[in-house]
C-alpha cells in the first residue's frame, strides 16, 4: 500500500501531464493518503464548491490517521532533522505515517524525505 504525497495529489488535479502515470502501477484501492495530505489539499480550496469536489476526489483513497505511535516518530524526526536539513511538522508527519505503517511513499518531492532512514520514497 503506497502513501501519496500531496504533491502528486496536486499534480493529479491540475491534469499535469505525466501526473497519473505516477498511479498506473498501482490499484488505487490499494493506495493511502494521511489525514495530514488530507488537510494540505483541502486548506487550497478556493470555496465550498472546490471543498466538496476535492474532499470527493480524496475519497477514493484510503485515510490513514496520525496515531500516538506516529506523532511519537514524527517528534523524534523533526528533532533529528529540522535544523539541519529543514524537515517540517507536516513532512516528518507524513514520513512517520510511512514508517510505521510500512508503506511506501509516492513524491515529487523526494529533497524533503531523503534524510529520512529507512523510508523508501517512489
Amino acid at each position: 500500500m503506497p502513501i501519496i504525497d500531496s504533491d502528486i495529489i496536486i499534480n493529479i488535479l491540475r491534469d499535469k501531464p505525466g501526473a497519473i502515470e505516477r498511479l498506473r502501477p498501482y490499484d488505487t484501492a490499494d493506495c493511502a493518503i494521511t489525514a495530514v495530505n488530507a488537510m494540505e489539499i483541502l486548506c487550497g480550496a478556493r470555496n465550498s464548491d472546490e471543498c466538496v469536489r476535492l474532499d470527493r476526489f480524496l475519497s477514493r483513497f484510503s485515510l490513514l490517521q496520525i496515531d500516538p505511535d506516529i506523532s511519537k516518530l514524527a517528534l523524534l524526526l523533526v528533532k533529528k532533522h529540522a535544523m539541519s536539513s529543514g524537515l517540517h511538522v507536516a513532512d516528518a508527519l507524513i514520513a512517520a505515517s510511512a514508517l510505521v505503517y510500512k508503506a511506501e511513499l509516492l513524491t515529487e518531492n523526494k529533497r524533503h524525505f531523503r534524510q529520512v532512514d529507512g523510508l523508501v520514497l517512489r
